[in-house]
């Protein structure tokens, strides 16, 4: 049995009574396919289960399938084993004995097709790193999971990242979302919504699809201009009622269009203030992205969500630099 299960004897007591005689042989009959309790459920692995299946399951989401393999100490399951399946999570915050899980979120500049410049990345070089990304086992979580990590709701993957666009421009669809499907990746695209559908930028329509496929759209204000500049002069309540707009009229236009509530948003150039901060909570977005370089343990500041932007020319070695996953600290 799982060495975890010794953090609750008491259950443990309840089922070993409950299906093993005193002689240590199970009761007559077969054993329970499941034995279930608030916290864990005790399965027989079947011929057609697999780590997903049983994630979907009992979890209700087949990409739980890490907490299952950790709990268990396992990455493979066959016919006949019997898996304890942790029904919530069992690493609060990715708190450990040794240390703590961090979550790097990346910021991607402008790709394009070839070459690349001080202001863009090639498809190549991006490709690479989403080759470096896969065969090192990180893996992409919605922003909607990384809140639930912050809030102690959820338990991500051990290599759990996020990867992020600033853009309504075209490359977006044409050239990153091709390239991060076949990867088996997501992303957050947080767009001014002012931009899309115009001339060379992304439609609505793709926007759907991407949305469909598991990709976040959040917001960046109307037209992605630093919220935090204020022209000398500027009457205050003039200045207040343009910040509203540029937080609250996004999210009405991402909801007519996908159908779906907005409530991620990137600060324009990565800057923000209290102001902003507050006007974010009255409209109900659950976190703000800056582009402070760092990575976010669970309590960050979840309007203050840090991220790296990866360099124009980056390799592999910039783009291992910002993927802290773990911080060592004595905890016990």
């Amino acid at each position: 049995m799982n060495k975890n299960l010794h953090f609750r004897p008491a259950m443990i007591l309840f089922w070993i009574l409950a299906v093993i005689g005193c002689g240590g042989r199970w009761l007559p009959g077969s054993p329970p396919d499941v034995i279930r309790s608030d916290h864990l459920a005790i399965v027989t692995v079947k011929a057609q289960d697999s780590l997903q299946t049983l994630a979907q399951t009992h979890l209700g989401d087949h990409r739980k399938a890490h907490w299952i393999a950790e709990y268990n100490g396992v990455q493979k399951i066959k016919p006949g084993m019997r898996l304890a399946i942790p029904l919530k999570p069992f690493l609060s915050g990715g708190l450990r004995p040794e240390g703590y899980q961090t979550v790097p979120v990346l910021l991607y500049p402008r790709i394009v097709a070839d070459g690349g410049t001080e202001r863009s990345l090639s498809a190549g070089t991006f490709e690479n790193h989403l080759q470096y990304l896969n065969t090192n086992g990180y893996s992409t979580v919605s922003l909607d999971r990384l809140a639930a990590f912050f809030n102690l709701e959820d338990q991500l993957p051990p290599n759990a990242f996020v990867m992020t666009f600033d853009s309504a421009e075209r490359w977006v669809y044409d050239l990153a979302y091709p390239l991060l499907k076949r990867y088996g990746y997501t992303a957050a695209v947080f767009i001014p919504t002012g931009s899309v559908g115009n001339p060379k930028n992304i439609t609505w329509a793709e926007l759907a699809e991407m949305a469909a496929a598991g990709f976040d759209i959040g917001a960046s204000g109307i037209a992605a201009r630093n919220l935090t500049n204020v022209a000398r002069g500027t009457d205050p309540e003039a200045h207040l009622k343009e910040l509203e707009a540029q937080i609250s009229q996004p999210q009405k236009a991402i909801a007519q269009h996908l159908k779906t509530q907005c409530r991620y948003f990137a600060y324009p150039e990565g800057e923000t203030d209290d102001m902003i901060i507050a006007l974010l909570k009255k409209h109900g977005y659950r976190a703000g992205f800056t582009q402070q370089r760092g990575s976010n343990p669970f309590f960050v500041d979840t309007y203050k969500v840090r991220r790296s932007l990866l360099a124009m020319q980056g390799d592999a070695m910039q783009l291992r630099q910002n993927l802290t996953t773990f911080v060592s600290a004595e905890l016990r």
